[in-house]
């Protein structure tokens, strides 16, 4: 197809055929070389104490600015909504870890607080997350068994088990702070987690199908697990519970109604969700107690939730050799969600992050068929409310109904009324503590044993959060600092493995419903953890008789999400086929093999595949202090940060608000919750998948866009089902490392310069005989643009182009000083080899920030095999728009510039042909 030109003036070259020699030569070429000794001696005298402190410790920066009459009330709405999912999700993912409910509650405040200090993301949920939570439970039941069996004196406690891994991942993200590796979240590309996150929920899914049928089932450690799991069940089936099912079912039903139907509805009418994981919660709760469930029924509940807060606890430093692998996993997992996480928040809202400061048992056949009835129930509830009411609900208020907490504490009346535990055999909580946990150290005798383990979970939980805060940090205009995520989240680990806390993390959906209601800060987190304590003092014990199922429901009902994400299968593999290849192989891997092994393969697969194509262009404080508190290792919650963010919450402020709420609940709510029927909490999990299990889409969108990115999401998630998470986590870091090696050298990035009376463009800093055309800049850049470098490449053509990327338009008033001689620039695009869908999406960000500032962007050069993906990202809608335009070579730009009469100051005559 012939497409008209828009300039009918001809180009006329009339030169010399110029050797490289002659070039050199006659522009006076030199190869200038940095004297690093007086560089560096230059950096430390520049060092300021204060600049440090306030570097380490960010609430010391803005807080000073921090607006009590704007932000408090946003941020106090907040941490109040946040704090009510935080009651549901973290029983519900405490028993995902394998560990007693109640140590879901002390991570939601424990480290929580630490990162309020020390974290960058303003709006960041941090807490339980679902996969960390099930890598942490892999661990318990290797070194541990299960944590509702007799304790063996002379084994570990699944306790000492999770203090020692949250440990461990607080030490692993401490030392990523240290050496500076906040950008170790960007070895897992969006084909890495996709996969890894989607094998991961099938993971989640089948852990929560024993209490939602309320069966008892053997714990089955090691590899295939998924797959030995649905045999037993499949062998005890005729066993199941029916009053948990039944539960089940109408927590699942609530949720589903909820989430698709009210939800959408009330966040026309409110911005603060309905709270129907804790109305589940809390009705499961009283239901429970009533019914007497557990003493009736045969309804598993929570039981035994003490009362206050933990005893101060060294974690058990004799398991470190044994968890230490491990541990290095979750560290990864979870600083690589939270900084997720929080880059989204940080773009939204304009500020930065800085990465390396966020651093199933017995046989089916003795299925419950009471435990089933109550999952269904719950399922269907928990259905009908996403897809039914919650839409309808969003559109009056933005404040979510509570659905799980509605179905946990249904589900714990009907479970206490009707003694579905005593008479029905229903697997309830039972024996949640009032009160803070005593504070204990982590076994540190373990520390071997899980160190491998503890590693991955750390990747994880940090690139989650971080990706999170990346986001909100993006749509606010504000700054993300990775390193210092790396510290937030490394004290808070180590922090709350001292008070019985499993590894935190940031929640998509708590994240995306505390900034919709609202939240502004982190002190949105600090009025959550304020209700937690009400909830640990006081409220616990009335959650005892909840059915397990009710909570499996719960999980199963927000797995949609993920489950949804199958979809991106086909959008990665439009794009390219090697990308869907990746996607599939990693979920995949994650569903047949194991969790950790779909990781590590996804994360290699994708290293392979940039290593192929392209060339390389130029929390751990949190997790320690809860260490010792019985914290397991947090991590960002989308769910949560979103909702902390829509309500209002605009700092951790919010987070300190939901901190508060938290301390009631240890300190006089906790035993409310013992007759909470586990299968309430098992359905509010199952229905929270959905994002999770909906990734399975992304395969497609992964191997359309690349075969290669399709075959490392779906070994990943293959090796994380089939085999272990970690083993899956392993197998996709280093199929993604292999393919970034194939693919990546260091670039070259410079600025061109013309040689007069001709149309060659070169390095102004070697060839001192070119000139800079005034009002343009022509960046060049050699290597390719995939999901390692995209940062970079943004980074370097801000700087180099001299364009003032800090300082954009945002809803805090900050103008743009950017130069405002700077009216077109020309990307070079000849050396660039290879853009992968990630590539392509920065790339149309950058197109269209440059636009608002009212600067051209002009793509010169550019290759084949590029173009072909320009054309699929859907990039040509820009140029449709004004904002950009492709020309074969650099000149045709320059003459195009000259045609549209950009703003320039020099007569043109020296360079025009």
């Amino acid at each position: 197809m012939t497409v008209p030109n828009e300039s009918t003036t001809a180009v006329k070259v009339s030169r010399p055929i110029y050797r490289l020699e002659q070039i050199n030569q006659n522009f006076q070429y030199e190869n200038h070389k940095e004297n690093k000794w007086k560089s560096v001696v230059h950096k430390v005298k520049q060092i300021d104490f204060f600049r440090t402190l306030v570097s380490v410790i960010p609430i010391l920066d803005w807080g000073r600015s921090y607006s009590a009459q704007n932000d408090l009330l946003p941020d106090f709405i907040s941490g109040c909504t946040v704090a009510v999912m935080h009651i549901p999700q973290g029983m519900g993912y405490a028993l995902l870890a394998n560990v007693p409910p109640i140590m879901g509650i002390y991570t939601a405040f424990f480290p929580v607080l630490i990162y309020f200090l020390f974290g960058t993301s303003r709006h960041n949920s941090m807490g339980t997350f679902a996969v960390v939570s099930i890598m942490v439970g892999k661990l318990v039941v290797k070194y541990a068994g299960d944590a509702n069996l007799p304790e063996d004196e002379n084994l570990p406690t699944s306790l000492d088990v999770a203090t020692i891994v949250t440990f461990m991942v607080g030490v692993y993200l401490l030392v990523f702070y240290i050496f500076r590796l906040g950008v170790v979240s960007t070895l897992l590309s969006d084909v890495l987690v996709s996969g890894f996150t989607t094998g991961c929920a099938i993971h989640v899914f089948t852990s929560q199908v024993k209490d939602i049928l309320g069966l008892s089932l053997p714990q089955i450690p090691g590899y295939f697990d998924v797959v030995i799991t649905y045999y037993e069940i499949t062998q005890r089936i005729s066993t199941a519970n029916w009053v948990a099912c039944c539960i089940s079912g109408i927590s699942i039903v609530v949720l589903i109604i909820n989430n698709e139907l009210l939800k959408p509805r009330l966040a026309k009418i409110t911005i603060v969700p309905m709270p129907i994981e804790l109305i589940a919660v809390v009705t499961g709760t009283l239901v429970s107690s009533q019914l007497r469930l557990a003493e009736d029924w045969g309804v598993n509940t929570i039981q035994n939730i003490p009362l206050g807060f933990p005893v101060l606890t060294p974690p058990k430093f004799a398991l470190v050799r044994s968890i230490a692998a491990d541990s290095f996993i979750i560290a990864i997992v979870s600083y690589t969600v939270a900084v997720s996480m929080a880059l989204i928040f940080a773009q939204k809202f304009h500020y930065k992050i800085r990465f390396n400061q966020e651093l199933l048992a017995m046989r089916i056949s003795t299925a419950n068929w009471v435990a089933c009835c109550i999952s269904g129930i719950s399922i269907v509830v928990l259905i009908i409310n996403n897809e039914l009411l919650k839409p309808r609900l969003a559109k009056i208020t933005i404040v979510p109904m509570p659905i799980e907490l509605i179905a946990v504490v249904t589900g714990t009346l009907v479970s206490s009324q009707l003694r579905l535990a005593e008479d029905w055999g229903v697997n309830t909580i039972q024996n949640i503590p009032l009160g803070f946990p005593v504070l204990t150290p982590p076994k540190f005798a373990l520390v071997r044993s899980i160190a491998a383990d503890s590693f991955i979970i750390a990747i994880v939980s940090y690139t989650v959060a971080v990706s999170m805060a990346l986001i909100f940090a993006q749509k606010f205009h504000y700054k993300i600092r990775f390193n210092q995520e790396l510290l937030a989240m490394g004290i808070g680990n180590v922090f709350g493995s001292f008070f019985q806390c499993i590894p935190f993390c940031a929640s998509l959906s708590r994240s995306v419903i505390q900034q919709t209601v609202g939240g502004r800060t982190q002190v949105a987190s600090v009025v959550s953890c304020s209700i937690l304590v009400f909830i640990l003092l006081w409220v616990g014990k009335f959650f005892e008789p909840l059915p397990k199922c009710v909570l499996a429901s719960i999980i199963l009902v927000s797995l949609k999400g993920l489950l949804m994400q199958y979809k991106d299968f086909f959008k990665f593999w439009k794009c390219s086929r090697l990308d869907g290849f990746i996607w599939l192989t990693t979920f995949l891997t994650v569903v047949l093999v194991a969790i950790d092994v779909g990781l590590i393969v996804g994360i290699t697969l994708s290293i392979l595949t940039l290593l192929l194509k392209s060339l390389k262009p130029l929390n751990g404080i949190g997790n320690v202090f809860g260490s010792f508190f019985q914290c397991i290792p947090f991590c960002a919650s989308l769910s949560r940060s979103v909702i902390q963010q829509t309500v209002g919450g605009r700092t951790q402020v919010a987070s300190v608000v939901s901190c508060s709420i938290l301390v009631f609940i240890l300190l006089w709510v906790g035993k409310f919750f013992e007759p909470l029927p586990k299968c309430v909490l098992a359905s509010i999990i199952l229905v929270s998948l959905k994002g999770l299990l909906m990734q399975y889409k992304d395969f497609f969108k992964f191997w359309k866009c690349s075969r290669l990115d399709g075959f490392i999401w779906l070994t990943t998630f293959l090796t994380v089902v089939l085999v272990a998470i970690d083993v899956g986590l392993i197998v996709g870091i280093t199929l993604s490392i292999l393919t970034l090696l194939l693919k990546s050298l260091k670039p070259y990035v410079c600025l061109l310069g013309s040689v007069p009376g001709t149309e060659i463009y070169l390095d102004v800093t070697k060839y001192k005989g070119t000139v800079e055309i005034p009002n343009v800049k022509i960046f060049h850049y050699c290597g390719s643009l995939n999901f390692a470098s995209r940062d970079q490449f943004r980074k370097l053509l801000f700087k180099h182009t001299g364009v003032n990327a800090k300082k954009i338009p945002s809803s805090d008033g900050l103008k743009d000083e950017s130069p405002h001689d700077v009216r077109c620039i020309v990307m070079d695009f000849s050396a660039v080899t290879y853009v992968d869908s990630g590539g392509f999406t920065t790339l149309k960000a950058i197109i269209e920030e440059l636009s608002a500032r009212g600067i051209l962007v002009l793509i010169a050069a550019i290759s084949c095999p590029v173009y072909e993906g320009y054309k699929k990202s859907n990039l040509y809608d820009l140029e449709k728009e004004g904002m950009s335009k492709t020309f074969p070579t650099i000149h045709d730009a320059v003459q195009y510039a000259l045609e549209k009469n950009i703003p320039i100051s020099i007569t043109y005559e020296s360079i025009r042909l």
